[in-house]
Protein backbone atom coordinates (compact mmCIF):
# COMPACT_ATOMS: atom_id res chain seq x y z
CA UNK A 1 0.00 0.00 0.00
CA UNK A 2 0.83 3.67 -0.49
CA UNK A 3 2.33 5.21 2.46
CA UNK A 4 -0.33 7.79 3.33
CA UNK A 5 0.92 11.51 3.30
CA UNK A 6 2.40 13.27 7.01
CA UNK A 7 0.72 16.52 7.76
CA UNK A 8 1.53 18.33 10.84
CA UNK A 9 -1.63 19.58 12.66
CA UNK A 10 -1.12 23.39 13.67
CA UNK A 11 -0.49 23.89 16.83
CA UNK A 12 0.03 20.08 18.31
CA UNK A 13 2.86 17.79 18.21
CA UNK A 14 1.77 15.43 16.04
CA UNK A 15 0.67 14.23 12.32
CA UNK A 16 -2.03 13.48 10.87
CA UNK A 17 -3.03 11.40 7.77
CA UNK A 18 -5.41 12.86 5.01
CA UNK A 19 -9.27 11.76 5.90
CA UNK A 20 -10.52 10.34 2.89
CA UNK A 21 -14.20 10.40 2.91
CA UNK A 22 -14.43 6.14 2.87
CA UNK A 23 -12.34 6.37 5.99
CA UNK A 24 -14.99 8.98 7.08
CA UNK A 25 -17.56 6.12 6.68
CA UNK A 26 -15.85 3.36 8.44
CA UNK A 27 -15.36 5.41 11.56
CA UNK A 28 -18.83 6.76 11.35
CA UNK A 29 -19.88 2.85 11.15
CA UNK A 30 -17.44 2.27 13.92
CA UNK A 31 -18.64 4.85 16.24
CA UNK A 32 -22.52 4.31 15.41
CA UNK A 33 -22.23 0.12 15.92
CA UNK A 34 -19.90 0.53 19.14
CA UNK A 35 -22.31 2.88 20.63
CA UNK A 36 -24.82 -0.09 20.02
CA UNK A 37 -22.12 -2.90 21.33
CA UNK A 38 -20.89 -0.84 24.62
CA UNK A 39 -24.38 -0.09 25.34
CA UNK A 40 -25.92 -3.57 25.41
CA UNK A 41 -23.05 -5.88 26.29
CA UNK A 42 -21.26 -3.63 28.89
CA UNK A 43 -24.40 -2.87 31.10
CA UNK A 44 -23.26 -6.07 32.75
CA UNK A 45 -19.57 -6.82 31.81
CA UNK A 46 -16.60 -5.78 31.60
CA UNK A 47 -15.67 -5.26 27.33
CA UNK A 48 -12.68 -5.75 25.62
CA UNK A 49 -11.16 -3.48 22.42
CA UNK A 50 -9.09 -3.93 20.17
CA UNK A 51 -7.55 -2.02 17.59
CA UNK A 52 -5.17 -4.15 15.98
CA UNK A 53 -3.54 -1.49 13.36
CA UNK A 54 -3.57 1.41 15.45
CA UNK A 55 -2.11 3.89 12.77
CA UNK A 56 -1.00 7.64 13.76
CA UNK A 57 -3.92 8.35 15.65
CA UNK A 58 -5.31 11.15 13.41
CA UNK A 59 -6.51 12.54 10.36
CA UNK A 60 -7.58 15.59 8.75
CA UNK A 61 -9.29 16.80 6.47
CA UNK A 62 -7.23 18.91 3.81
CA UNK A 63 -10.45 20.95 2.26
CA UNK A 64 -11.55 22.69 5.77
CA UNK A 65 -8.29 21.68 7.72
CA UNK A 66 -10.81 19.73 9.99
CA UNK A 67 -8.98 16.85 12.60
CA UNK A 68 -10.87 13.48 13.00
CA UNK A 69 -9.31 10.81 14.95
CA UNK A 70 -8.73 6.77 14.91
CA UNK A 71 -10.82 4.35 15.85
CA UNK A 72 -9.38 3.44 19.35
CA UNK A 73 -9.35 7.25 20.21
CA UNK A 74 -13.56 7.38 19.16
CA UNK A 75 -14.30 4.23 20.95
CA UNK A 76 -12.94 4.91 23.91
CA UNK A 77 -14.89 8.67 23.65
CA UNK A 78 -18.09 6.67 23.34
CA UNK A 79 -17.19 3.94 26.73
CA UNK A 80 -15.97 6.98 28.84
CA UNK A 81 -19.33 8.42 28.14
CA UNK A 82 -21.81 5.19 28.27
CA UNK A 83 -19.67 3.98 31.36
CA UNK A 84 -19.63 7.36 33.46
CA UNK A 85 -22.57 5.78 35.66
CA UNK A 86 -21.63 2.34 35.50
CA UNK A 87 -18.95 -0.06 37.37
CA UNK A 88 -18.22 -1.69 34.71
CA UNK A 89 -15.32 -0.69 32.19
CA UNK A 90 -14.17 -0.86 28.97
CA UNK A 91 -10.51 -1.71 28.21
CA UNK A 92 -8.60 -0.87 24.78
CA UNK A 93 -5.57 -2.72 23.81
CA UNK A 94 -3.47 -0.96 20.21
CA UNK A 95 -1.21 -2.18 18.11
CA UNK A 96 1.00 -0.46 16.00
CA UNK A 97 3.91 -2.00 14.00
CA UNK A 98 5.79 1.08 13.04
CA UNK A 99 7.49 2.77 15.44
CA UNK A 100 7.10 6.80 14.38
CA UNK A 101 3.44 5.98 13.93
CA UNK A 102 3.23 4.31 17.75
CA UNK A 103 4.99 7.80 18.65
CA UNK A 104 2.46 9.81 17.14
CA UNK A 105 -0.58 7.69 18.49
CA UNK A 106 0.68 8.11 21.76
CA UNK A 107 1.09 12.12 21.43
CA UNK A 108 -2.41 12.16 19.96
CA UNK A 109 -3.59 9.83 23.05
CA UNK A 110 -2.36 12.18 25.57
CA UNK A 111 -3.62 15.38 23.69
CA UNK A 112 -7.44 13.87 23.45
CA UNK A 113 -7.27 13.32 27.24
CA UNK A 114 -8.15 9.77 26.41
CA UNK A 115 -8.80 7.17 29.51
CA UNK A 116 -5.89 5.26 30.95
CA UNK A 117 -7.95 1.85 30.17
CA UNK A 118 -5.62 1.72 27.04
CA UNK A 119 -2.31 0.08 26.77
CA UNK A 120 -0.76 1.16 22.94
CA UNK A 121 1.79 -1.82 21.76
CA UNK A 122 4.99 -1.50 19.31
CA UNK A 123 4.36 -4.91 18.09
CA UNK A 124 2.43 -6.56 15.59
CA UNK A 125 -1.03 -7.66 16.09
CA UNK A 126 0.27 -11.44 15.26
CA UNK A 127 2.66 -11.38 18.23
CA UNK A 128 0.50 -9.92 20.51
CA UNK A 129 -2.64 -11.32 20.55
CA UNK A 130 -0.75 -14.85 21.53
CA UNK A 131 0.41 -13.29 24.90
CA UNK A 132 -0.87 -14.55 27.60
CA UNK A 133 -2.44 -11.46 29.27
CA UNK A 134 -4.22 -10.29 26.00
CA UNK A 135 -5.92 -13.88 25.57
CA UNK A 136 -7.25 -13.72 28.99
CA UNK A 137 -8.90 -10.27 28.42
CA UNK A 138 -10.43 -11.49 25.04
CA UNK A 139 -11.70 -14.92 26.87
CA UNK A 140 -13.37 -13.33 29.58
CA UNK A 141 -14.87 -10.42 28.07
CA UNK A 142 -16.71 -10.11 25.92
CA UNK A 143 -14.24 -8.47 22.82
CA UNK A 144 -14.67 -6.51 19.53
CA UNK A 145 -11.10 -6.89 17.59
CA UNK A 146 -10.92 -4.23 14.75
CA UNK A 147 -8.47 -5.53 12.14
CA UNK A 148 -6.63 -3.09 9.74
CA UNK A 149 -3.99 -4.90 8.24
CA UNK A 150 -1.45 -3.67 5.62
CA UNK A 151 -1.51 -6.00 2.49
CA UNK A 152 -0.94 -9.74 3.75
CA UNK A 153 0.29 -9.14 7.29
CA UNK A 154 -2.84 -10.77 8.78
CA UNK A 155 -2.68 -14.64 9.86
CA UNK A 156 -6.11 -16.39 9.69
CA UNK A 157 -5.02 -19.10 12.10
CA UNK A 158 -4.60 -16.36 14.42
CA UNK A 159 -7.99 -15.15 14.90
CA UNK A 160 -8.85 -18.96 15.45
CA UNK A 161 -9.96 -17.76 19.46
CA UNK A 162 -11.02 -14.71 19.38
CA UNK A 163 -14.75 -15.23 19.36
CA UNK A 164 -14.85 -17.91 21.83
CA UNK A 165 -16.50 -15.73 24.67
CA UNK A 166 -20.18 -15.66 23.15
CA UNK A 167 -20.02 -12.00 22.96
CA UNK A 168 -17.01 -11.26 21.07
CA UNK A 169 -17.12 -10.10 17.38
CA UNK A 170 -14.83 -9.28 14.75
CA UNK A 171 -14.46 -5.80 11.97
CA UNK A 172 -11.32 -6.83 9.40
CA UNK A 173 -10.90 -4.07 7.17
CA UNK A 174 -10.34 -6.49 3.67
CA UNK A 175 -8.04 -3.98 1.39
CA UNK A 176 -9.47 -5.40 -1.37
CA UNK A 177 -7.71 -3.26 -4.06
CA UNK A 178 -4.44 -3.82 -2.61
CA UNK A 179 -4.27 -7.47 -2.41
CA UNK A 180 -5.99 -7.85 -6.11
CA UNK A 181 -2.71 -6.17 -7.50
CA UNK A 182 -0.32 -7.66 -5.34
CA UNK A 183 -2.49 -11.08 -6.38
CA UNK A 184 0.23 -12.47 -8.97
CA UNK A 185 3.44 -11.33 -7.19
CA UNK A 186 6.43 -13.55 -6.53
CA UNK A 187 7.53 -14.88 -3.07
CA UNK A 188 4.79 -14.19 -1.51
CA UNK A 189 2.64 -17.36 -1.90
CA UNK A 190 3.10 -18.13 1.72
CA UNK A 191 1.76 -15.16 3.18
CA UNK A 192 -1.41 -15.46 0.89
CA UNK A 193 -1.85 -18.61 2.22
CA UNK A 194 -1.21 -17.32 5.88
CA UNK A 195 -3.93 -14.47 4.69
CA UNK A 196 -6.73 -16.64 3.34
CA UNK A 197 -6.17 -19.58 5.60
CA UNK A 198 -5.99 -21.77 2.56
CA UNK A 199 -4.02 -22.10 -1.15
CA UNK A 200 -7.35 -21.59 -2.30
CA UNK A 201 -6.95 -18.21 -3.28
CA UNK A 202 -4.22 -19.29 -6.35
CA UNK A 203 -7.99 -19.88 -8.05
CA UNK A 204 -8.74 -16.44 -8.47
CA UNK A 205 -5.38 -15.89 -10.71
CA UNK A 206 -7.36 -17.06 -13.95
CA UNK A 207 -10.13 -14.79 -12.83
CA UNK A 208 -10.61 -11.04 -13.68
CA UNK A 209 -13.32 -8.07 -12.64
CA UNK A 210 -16.10 -8.35 -10.44
CA UNK A 211 -15.81 -12.57 -10.93
CA UNK A 212 -12.34 -12.77 -9.47
CA UNK A 213 -13.40 -9.99 -6.58
CA UNK A 214 -16.07 -12.28 -5.46
CA UNK A 215 -14.37 -14.83 -5.51
CA UNK A 216 -11.57 -13.57 -2.82
CA UNK A 217 -14.23 -11.78 -1.25
CA UNK A 218 -16.70 -15.45 -0.94
CA UNK A 219 -13.41 -17.24 0.17
CA UNK A 220 -11.98 -15.18 2.94
CA UNK A 221 -15.81 -14.48 4.18
CA UNK A 222 -15.71 -18.70 4.22
CA UNK A 223 -12.25 -19.18 5.64
CA UNK A 224 -12.87 -17.07 8.31
CA UNK A 225 -16.21 -18.42 9.37
CA UNK A 226 -14.46 -21.56 9.76
CA UNK A 227 -11.75 -20.19 11.81
CA UNK A 228 -13.64 -18.60 14.18
CA UNK A 229 -16.54 -20.43 14.37
CA UNK A 230 -18.78 -17.49 13.92
CA UNK A 231 -22.57 -18.37 12.94
CA UNK A 232 -22.88 -14.91 10.45
CA UNK A 233 -20.30 -12.98 8.55
CA UNK A 234 -21.60 -10.06 5.88
CA UNK A 235 -19.31 -7.95 3.83
CA UNK A 236 -20.05 -4.25 3.37
CA UNK A 237 -18.81 -2.53 -0.05
CA UNK A 238 -16.91 0.72 -0.02
CA UNK A 239 -15.55 2.10 -3.06
CA UNK A 240 -13.05 4.99 -4.16
CA UNK A 241 -14.49 8.08 -3.54
CA UNK A 242 -13.92 9.41 -7.60
CA UNK A 243 -14.98 6.08 -9.15
CA UNK A 244 -16.92 2.79 -9.41
CA UNK A 245 -13.79 0.30 -8.09
CA UNK A 246 -13.78 -1.02 -4.96
CA UNK A 247 -11.79 0.20 -2.09
CA UNK A 248 -11.82 -2.53 0.68
CA UNK A 249 -14.55 -4.10 2.39
CA UNK A 250 -16.09 -4.50 5.81
CA UNK A 251 -15.86 -7.47 7.10
CA UNK A 252 -17.90 -8.58 10.44
CA UNK A 253 -18.21 -11.63 12.38
CA UNK A 254 -20.74 -12.18 15.08
CA UNK A 255 -22.57 -14.95 16.54
CA UNK A 256 -25.51 -13.11 17.37
CA UNK A 257 -28.35 -12.38 14.99
CA UNK A 258 -28.78 -9.19 16.57
CA UNK A 259 -25.04 -8.10 15.85
CA UNK A 260 -25.39 -8.49 12.19
CA UNK A 261 -29.18 -7.16 12.36
CA UNK A 262 -27.03 -4.07 14.32
CA UNK A 263 -24.21 -3.55 12.16
CA UNK A 264 -26.49 -3.42 9.08
CA UNK A 265 -28.36 -0.66 10.52
CA UNK A 266 -25.54 1.10 11.69
CA UNK A 267 -23.69 0.90 7.67
CA UNK A 268 -26.97 2.10 6.36
CA UNK A 269 -27.55 4.53 8.69
CA UNK A 270 -24.84 6.57 7.76
CA UNK A 271 -24.67 5.98 4.19
CA UNK A 272 -28.30 6.70 3.05
CA UNK A 273 -29.51 3.63 3.81
CA UNK A 274 -27.08 1.39 1.19
CA UNK A 275 -24.70 -1.44 2.67
CA UNK A 276 -22.47 -0.09 0.34
CA UNK A 277 -20.81 2.96 0.17
CA UNK A 278 -20.94 3.77 -4.26
CA UNK A 279 -17.93 6.88 -4.30
CA UNK A 280 -18.91 9.10 -7.00
CA UNK A 281 -21.99 7.57 -7.23
CA UNK A 282 -23.01 7.60 -4.11
CA UNK A 283 -25.98 9.87 -4.42
CA UNK A 284 -27.75 8.05 -7.63
CA UNK A 285 -30.72 6.67 -7.31
CA UNK A 286 -31.34 3.04 -8.48
CA UNK A 287 -34.16 0.39 -8.40
CA UNK A 288 -32.13 -1.38 -5.44
CA UNK A 289 -32.71 1.89 -3.26
CA UNK A 290 -36.92 1.65 -4.04
CA UNK A 291 -38.81 0.63 -1.12
CA UNK A 292 -40.98 -1.36 -3.20
CA UNK A 293 -37.93 -2.72 -5.70
CA UNK A 294 -36.49 -3.98 -2.54
CA UNK A 295 -40.09 -5.31 -1.00
CA UNK A 296 -40.95 -7.25 -4.32
CA UNK A 297 -37.25 -8.60 -4.81
CA UNK A 298 -37.11 -10.07 -1.36
CA UNK A 299 -41.05 -11.48 -1.70
CA UNK A 300 -39.68 -12.78 -4.53
CA UNK A 301 -37.22 -14.72 -3.32
CA UNK A 302 -38.34 -15.80 0.03
CA UNK A 303 -41.75 -16.83 -1.36
CA UNK A 304 -39.88 -19.33 -3.63
CA UNK A 305 -37.89 -21.01 -1.03
CA UNK A 306 -40.75 -21.26 1.51
CA UNK A 307 -43.41 -22.04 -0.37
CA UNK A 308 -45.84 -24.68 1.63
CA UNK A 309 -43.52 -23.88 4.66
CA UNK A 310 -43.60 -22.28 8.49
CA UNK A 311 -40.86 -20.55 10.01
CA UNK A 312 -40.77 -17.89 12.86
CA UNK A 313 -39.67 -14.57 11.17
CA UNK A 314 -36.54 -14.87 13.79
CA UNK A 315 -35.64 -18.47 11.88
CA UNK A 316 -36.09 -16.98 8.76
CA UNK A 317 -34.20 -13.80 9.38
CA UNK A 318 -31.50 -16.62 10.38
CA UNK A 319 -31.99 -18.36 7.56
CA UNK A 320 -31.40 -15.52 4.74
CA UNK A 321 -29.32 -12.62 6.49
CA UNK A 322 -26.00 -13.22 5.31
CA UNK A 323 -27.42 -13.64 1.90
CA UNK A 324 -29.32 -10.39 1.48
CA UNK A 325 -28.39 -6.72 1.04
CA UNK A 326 -31.15 -5.60 2.55
CA UNK A 327 -32.66 -4.72 6.27
CA UNK A 328 -34.24 -6.64 9.21
CA UNK A 329 -37.33 -3.75 8.48
CA UNK A 330 -36.59 -4.65 4.57
CA UNK A 331 -37.71 -8.63 5.40
CA UNK A 332 -40.58 -7.15 7.25
CA UNK A 333 -42.05 -5.10 5.30
CA UNK A 334 -41.34 -7.46 2.45
CA UNK A 335 -43.80 -10.15 4.58
CA UNK A 336 -46.04 -7.42 5.49
CA UNK A 337 -46.45 -7.09 1.19
CA UNK A 338 -47.07 -10.83 0.87
CA UNK A 339 -49.52 -10.73 3.61
CA UNK A 340 -51.75 -8.26 2.50
CA UNK A 341 -51.47 -10.14 -1.08
CA UNK A 342 -52.88 -12.96 0.95
CA UNK A 343 -49.51 -15.25 -0.10
CA UNK A 344 -48.65 -16.02 3.48
CA UNK A 345 -50.37 -16.49 6.36
CA UNK A 346 -48.69 -14.64 9.96
CA UNK A 347 -49.57 -15.81 13.63
CA UNK A 348 -48.47 -12.99 15.63
CA UNK A 349 -46.82 -14.15 19.00
CA UNK A 350 -44.41 -11.70 19.55
CA UNK A 351 -45.80 -8.67 18.19
CA UNK A 352 -49.19 -7.16 18.03
CA UNK A 353 -48.34 -4.48 14.85
CA UNK A 354 -46.00 -3.01 12.90
CA UNK A 355 -42.50 -4.88 12.32
CA UNK A 356 -42.85 -8.88 12.63
CA UNK A 357 -40.70 -10.39 15.37
CA UNK A 358 -39.54 -13.09 16.89
CA UNK A 359 -41.63 -15.91 17.21
CA UNK A 360 -44.40 -14.42 15.04
CA UNK A 361 -45.32 -17.46 12.46
CA UNK A 362 -45.34 -17.10 8.88
CA UNK A 363 -47.03 -19.92 6.60
CA UNK A 364 -45.56 -19.61 2.94
CA UNK A 365 -48.37 -19.98 -0.03
CA UNK A 366 -51.40 -19.17 -1.36
CA UNK A 367 -54.03 -18.66 1.38
CA UNK A 368 -57.94 -20.02 -0.23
Amino acid sequence: MTKPKEVIVYGKEYFAWPYEEQTKIKHKVISYYMTIWLSKLGKYNDTFFMDCHGGCGAYIDLSTNTVGYGSSIIVDKIATEINANRSHKNYICVCENNKKNYENLLKVWEDQSCSNLCRIRLDNFNNVIKEKRINNYYSTHPSLFLIDPFGYDLVMENMKNLMNHKGSEIIINFMYDHLNRFLSVANLDAQRDDFFGSHEWINAIGLSGRERENYLVELYKRKLKETTKAKFVFAYRLCFPDRNQTYYYLIHATNDIQGIVYMKNSFAGVNNGRLEYLGKYQNALTLFDLDNYKNEDIARNVLKKYTGKTIQFINLLEEIIEDIPFLEKDLSDAISMLEKEKKVNVRRVSSKRGRYRDKDQITFGEII
